[in-house]
Order: C-alpha cells, then sequence, then structure tokens
C-alpha cells in the first residue's frame, strides 16, 4: 500500500532488517527506563511499593494494582521518559497522560473542562501520526467522550467500578461451600453484620470504626493558646530524645518563629522605620532588621509585659526557646508522615521531601521553597509552651528558560547545590509533602512530585468566592459544584498542532533488528495456518436456519 516505506522491512543477503519505528527505544534507553523505576521511592501511602514489581534483567513490569496502574500513568510515566523518546512522541504521550491525570483530580471545573474537551482530540491525532493503526482499538477512541462523562456526573471518583469490585472480591471469599455460593454468602454476610451492629455503640472501645488512620493526626483538644504558633498538632513517631541547641540555632529558630507569627508584624514595621530614622540605608535595612529585631523585640515586650499591656504567650514567644529541646525521628502532622533523611534509608518509602509555600493562592507555586528534612526538634519555651521546627536542607530551584518550570509543567530543583543555609528551620504546621525522582535528561536535577493527605479536599471560602451557576447551565445537572480554586496547572501549556507532513517514521539513532530468512517463512507460513483454521472453525448459518431456531425457542 505503500504507507510509510521507510518501516517496511529490507532484504539484505539472506536476511531481512526490520528498521525501529519512532516510539521503538534501544537495549540502553530501555535499560534507563527500568532502571529508573525499580529506584523510585514514594511517600508512605501514596501508593504500594512500585519498584517490588519492575524486573530489571527481563524489562518486565507485573504485579501492579490499579492503584498503581494510575500513579504510574499521571504522575511517574512521563518523568521517567524523559530524555529517552523523540520530542515528537514523547509530547504526545505526556499529552495523553496529563490528561488523565487532570480528569482524575478531586475538584473539576467546567472550564478545565472544556479546555480538556478540546486537546484531547489533537493528542489522539498526535498518537495516530506515531503508532501503528493496530494500537487504536475502540479503548483509545473513549477518552473523547470522558470530559463530557464528568460534565454530566461530577468527578470520577464517585464513578468507577474500584470500591464494587473489591466489595465482591469481599463476598468471593465468603464462599466455603461452591455447591451453595449464594447461601456461604448471606451466612458468612450475617456473621459479620452482627458484631458490626455492636461494635457502633462501643464507643470507647478501639474498633475498625473509631480507629484513627495511619498518617492522620490524633484529634486534639480545644487550644487555649491564642498564638498560632503555640497551638501544637500531630503526633510524634518513635521515642523523644533530649539535646541542646547551639546559639546560632537558638538565633535561627527566634527569627523564623518571629517573622512567620501575625501578631508580631506590627512590631516588625516600627522597628523598620526606626532603623530608617536612624540614617540606615534602605538597602542595609532588612540585614540590620534580621540582625538587630529579637534582642529588640524581647526588651520591647518585657517592658510591655511589666505594665500588663501584652499578654503572657507573646511574652514567652519574645524571650525565645531554651536551650534544651527534644528531637524526634518522625512526626506525623498535616496529614503527612514526615522522617529525617537519616531515619529514611532504613525504608522503603521517601518521606523527607518537604516543600513550604511561598505564595498566598493554592496555585501560586512559582515561590515554593523545596528541601529536605534532617531533623525534627521541638523547642521549649517560658510556661511549657512547644514550636515544632523542621531543620531542612534547601534545594536551589533550576531555572528553566526564565521560568522554573520547564515545558510540560515539571519544576526540578538542583541536586548538588543548597541555599539559604542561615536559614534552614521552617514551622511544621507549615509543611507540605513532595518527593523527588531523578531527572534523565540532566543527572544533576530532580524532578519535584507534590502529593496530598489523603481525604482532604480543597473547599473555597464563601465569603471570598462568589458561587454562581453559568448562564447557559441547568439546575438539573448533576455536578459536584460550579466554582473550584483548584486550577489545573498541567492544562496551561496549549498543545501545538503539527502541520509539518515530512514526518520522519523510523529512528536511526537504535540498531535495526535482523530477521532471518527462514524466521519470515515460518511466520507468514504460521499466520495463514492459523486463518485457515479460524475459517474451518467458524459456523455459518442462512436464513432459514435462523428463523427455524428462533421458532424453537418460542419466538
Amino acid at each position: 500500500m505503500g504507507i510509510r516505506p521507510e518501516l517496511h522491512l529490507k532484504k539484505k543477503a539472506d536476511k531481512f532488517v526490520m528498521p525501529p519505528a519512532r516510539y521503538v527505544m534501544s537495549t540502553k534507553e530501555m535499560d534507563t527506563f527500568f532502571r529508573t523505576l525499580k529506584d523510585i521511592k514514594v511517600p508512605d501511602g501514596y501508593s504500594s511499593n512500585i519498584s517490588r514489581c519492575v524486573n530489571v534483567k527481563d524489562r518486565k513490569i507485573m504485579g501492579l494494582k490499579s492503584h498503581d496502574c494510575h500513579v504510574l500513568m499521571e504522575c511517574l510515566l512521563p518523568i521517567t521518559l524523559r530524555g529517552l523518546l523523540p520530542e515528537d512522541v514523547y509530547d504526545a504521550v505526556s499529552e495523553f497522560c496529563m490528561f488523565f491525570k487532570a480528569l482524575c483530580t478531586q475538584v473539576l471545573n467546567i472550564a478545565d473542562l472544556d479546555k480538556l474537551e478540546d486537546r484531547i482530540a489533537i493528542t489522539l491525532c498526535k498518537l495516530e501520526k506515531i503508532f501503528p493503526p493496530g494500537f487504536f482499538v475502540v479503548m483509545m477512541h473513549l477518552p473523547i467522550h470522558l470530559p463530557q462523562q464528568a460534565k454530566d456526573a461530577g468527578p470520577v471518583q464517585y464513578l468507577w467500578m474500584y470500591p464494587i469490585e473489591r466489595y465482591l472480591r469481599k463476598l468471593k471469599s465468603y464462599v466455603r461451600n461452591k455447591a451453595c455460593p449464594e447461601g456461604s454468602m448471606a451466612e458468612a454476610y450475617l456473621i459479620e453484620e452482627s458484631p458490626t451492629m455492636l461494635t457502633r455503640y462501643l464507643n470507647s472501645t478501639d474498633t475498625k470504626f473509631n480507629r484513627v488512620s495511619r498518617n492522620e493526626d490524633y484529634e486534639q483538644p480545644p487550644s487555649r493558646e491564642k498564638l498560632v504558633v503555640f497551638r501544637q498538632s500531630g503526633r510524634p513517631i518513635g521515642a523523644e530524645t533530649l539535646g541542646t541547641l547551639k546559639d546560632s540555632e537558638m538565633q535561627q529558630i527566634q527569627l523564623y518563629a518571629l517573622q512567620n507569627t501575625a501578631e508580631v508584624e506590627p512590631y516588625e514595621n516600627e522597628h523598620r522605620e526606626e532603623l530608617k530614622r536612624r540614617g540606615i540605608r534602605d538597602v542595609d535595612v532588612e540585614r540590620r532588621h534580621n540582625e538587630e529585631f529579637p534582642f529588640w523585640f524581647a526588651s520591647k515586650i518585657y517592658q510591655l509585659h511589666k505594665n500588663g499591656m501584652v499578654s503572657d504567650e507573646l511574652y514567652s514567644l519574645s524571650q525565645g526557646p531554651n536551650k534544651e529541646c527534644s528531637s524526634f525521628n518522625g512526626y506525623i502532622i498535616n496529614g503527612f508522615r514526615f522522617h529525617t533523611k537519616a531515619w529514611e534509608m532504613r525504608w522503603k518509602t521517601q518521606n523527607s521531601g518537604v516543600c513550604i509555600k511561598g505564595g498566598e493562592g493554592e496555585d501560586d507555586d512559582m515561590n515554593d521553597y523545596y528541601g529536605v528534612v534532617y531533623e525534627i526538634i521541638e523547642a521549649r519555651y517560658l510556661n511549657q509552651l512547644q514550636i515544632l521546627f523542621f531543620k531542612c536542607n534547601w534545594r536551589p530551584v533550576a531555572n528553566q528558560g526564565g521560568s522554573k518550570r520547564d515545558n510540560y509543567g515539571f519544576t526540578c530543583v538542583n541536586l548538588n547545590r543548597t541555599c539559604y543555609a542561615n536559614e534552614p528551620f521552617a514551622l511544621a504546621h507549615q509543611a507540605q509533602q513532595v518527593f523527588y525522582m531523578k531527572d534523565i535528561k540532566n543527572r544533576q536535577l530532580e524532578v519535584v512530585i507534590k502529593t496530598r493527605p489523603r481525604c482532604s479536599y480543597n473547599i473555597p471560602k464563601k465569603n471570598s468566592v462568589e458561587l454562581i451557576a453559568p448562564e447557559n447551565s441547568s439546575s438539573d445537572e448533576a455536578y459536584q459544584e460550579w466554582y473550584s480554586s483548584y486550577s489545573i496547572n498541567d492544562l496551561k501549556r496549549v498543545p501545538q498542532q503539527d502541520h509539518n507532513e515530512n514526518l520522519v517514521w523510523d529512528r536511526t539513532d537504535v540498531l535495526p533488528e535482523t530477521i532471518s530468512h527462514e524466521e519470515v517463512i515460518a511466520t507468514i507460513q504460521r499466520q495463514e495456518e492459523e486463518e485457515e483454521e479460524a475459517d474451518s472453525d467458524a459456523v455459518y448459518t442462512t436464513d432459514e436456519d435462523d428463523d427455524f431456531e428462533l421458532g424453537d425457542m418460542g419466538f
């Protein structure tokens, strides 16, 4: 037919050479791909241990659960393929993965779904120009209809069959007598239902209904502290270790705590104005402020506290932390499980990655700070008050052509460099969890992947957001909410339609596969035999036979 002649078999002497297609990886590239998957460590509760499902020697992936397949396609595959495929092939595959990542978010926006519906058609066209026609079965056409289905029925988490299939698996496990499977299920269900009903009334007993989940904070009693910085939450992992703080660490902790307390902000402004009145240059005001403010603030609050003008908590904060402190190897806070870098080495998970928001909005992540937790310290203050700090090693964000994100929306950090060495501490209640994957394109960088705690939803504030349905909408439409404060960052990059018809179908940098003449002949003969066998097994009926069969059935 003359379609893609570059990929046709070419005869050389008594053998045939099969040119590699654009999507074929070389042996070295496949080894790199599987080795990257093998070395992946994800946070606790993010997915199962995917590395145990990867066989590097045989180049196989097996034993994945349904959720692992989602994680692999939506998050890991676009990163592990970076630099291994030609740019046009990687572009199409990554857009297809990001389509499902955007579609499976907890909160959907109508405008984002409209954008998804327009983009998926272009993405499938790109795939059709790369992969053979046999790849495009009816399931490859299904993504066209998924955005509209999400508009009609809401987020996909409430539509898929995973909970039902999981429960059917549980019912099948009840079967003990295969001659009467229904009776076995009914009897086992009643036996389980009876103690289940009783446990509903045992509030003081630890049951599966009131047990705290693995990475959930314990329910804290109402806090008496007025300052947010002193409101302790979370729970430690492992035993407490007593230690002492260095003088430099005490100064760093005190400065960071003061700069992140809203009640201290008026005093900071007052101190800056005082420095300007003393004739300090504007370029030196901030430096002098960081050096002198903790001592100035302690002296001022001491005088105000003597006159009863400030609270005891603000006075305790002004006097700084004690030299004695407590440290932990791990801590559960904000729905995340954090480990120190040293403690993490003995586990199969990666729980030391931390992110501190630098912007105000949920989607304003251009000023975020990324690092690794090296110590978890509980600083002690007067009046038995404590503040939990993470001591981190911050990593600079790699500049991607003037932006902190590359063309595919990935943020990379430099592996061999550190920054903000004089500001290593962060408040634990500000921390969000991330994990890092090595960038195949540049071995000096790591790709940042943000995570969210389980059973958490980003609900917009009613006071700041006006929830108004679009004019062309109907009140009968089933949808979770009209507005979502969650913006799908992966949709910001608009795909470019490729109008170039002079496409290269094969790869010249990959060795072609050599096939002997006997193998080709044997393959052709085997296919002919299978077709003849299929024709002989087929049953053909006439219209009269069909009428007779229907008549016998009573129709």
